[in-house]
């Protein structure tokens, strides 16, 4: 379970409210109830508000070609305008993996999350709207995810951008999607990564969870689907995990931590206290969400400035 409901008395007052105030049909915690189509719907009537971190210098959408025929939609978010950054040094590149179960949500619901990330980073974030299950399960997803970061690296003069300060990012499913594609770069060595922003991610399969990614259920045994289960996570990039106190999936997510230490990687963990998992996209217009956002973004800042020194 994402959340244990005798837990409840103990959350921030404001998610509290939001509980109570949302429809008896949107509070499902055990998602294997939900078909694909089912959990769509629930996504998008989160609406992931907007935290109101102000508005960014430009917007652009781009086609990637894909590794089956397919075309990989990409939303680019620019802090600052095109002419202008080119009078500065290339910014940092996030790389960003929508979460929602590997089933559902899509950029467009993860849209004000990464305006804001791109405001409080200074980074150029890239969106990647990768393939869905069940209609193209695994490995369509990390596959997308890593062509498309790939693409960017390779015309980063094309977006001004630094090639050396790559950060792979998302949330939930798409946490875990970055520390899969931090995995398959370190096998395929195609492009530079220099840290992981892993918010609440998935480290190995729960039969609880939404139904639809896998078209195999042996596939739940790969590590590109539980990078828990990667025989060797030695040299992977340096990691920041972003945990929530009331959070079903941090038994696991401790257990990936431990095991990025134990093989030497630099690993960063913020919790936060009296949350849930999603709360810095279905929460985030929430008090507690938006000092959250804005201590990570810090964070991220700092790390991607020492990675051009």
């Amino acid at each position: 379970m994402l959340f244990d409901p005798t837990m409840f008395d103990r959350l921030d007052p404001q998610i509290q409210e939001s509980m109570r105030a949302a429809p008896t049909d949107m509070k499902f915690d055990n998602f294997s109830e939900l078909n694909p189509l089912e959990m769509r719907g629930f996504c998008k009537a989160m609406c992931f508000p907007d935290p109101g971190f102000g508005s960014i210098a430009a917007t652009q959408y781009v086609e990637v070609a894909g590794p089956d025929g397919n075309e990989i939609p990409v939303k680019l978010y620019f802090p600052e305008a095109p002419l202008r950054a080119r009078l500065q040094p290339p910014r940092p590149l996030i790389a960003y993996y929508h979460g929602g179960g590997w089933v559902s949500c899509d950029i467009e619901t993860h849209d004000s999350f990464c305006r804001a990330l791109c405001k409080l980073t200074g980074a150029v974030i890239a969106s990647v709207d990768y393939r869905l299950g069940p209609e193209a399960p695994f490995p369509a997803a990390p596959e997308d995810c890593f062509v498309a970061t790939q693409w960017l690296s390779e015309h980063a003069a094309l977006l001004h951008i630094d090639p050396n300060r790559i950060v792979v990012a998302g949330d939930s499913a798409g946490g875990n999607l970055a520390a899969v594609v931090s995995l398959m770069n370190a096998e395929r060595k195609a492009f530079a990564i220099c840290h992981q922003l892993l918010i609440y991610p998935s480290a190995r399969w729960e039969s609880w969870f939404i139904k639809g990614y896998l078209a195999d259920v042996k596939d739940a045994q790969h590590p590109w689907v539980a990078p828990l289960l990667a025989l060797d996570v030695r040299g992977l990039p340096s990691a920041t995990i972003v945990t929530a106190e009331f959070d079903g999936l941090n038994v696991q997510i401790d257990e990936y931590q431990e095991k990025l230490i134990a093989a030497g990687v630099e690993v960063k963990r913020l919790n936060y206290a009296g949350t849930v998992h999603g709360f810095l996209t279905i929460y985030a217009d929430l008090d507690h969400a938006r000092k959250a956002l804005q201590e990570i973004a810090m964070h991220i800042r700092s790390v991607t400035q020492r990675a051009r020194a």
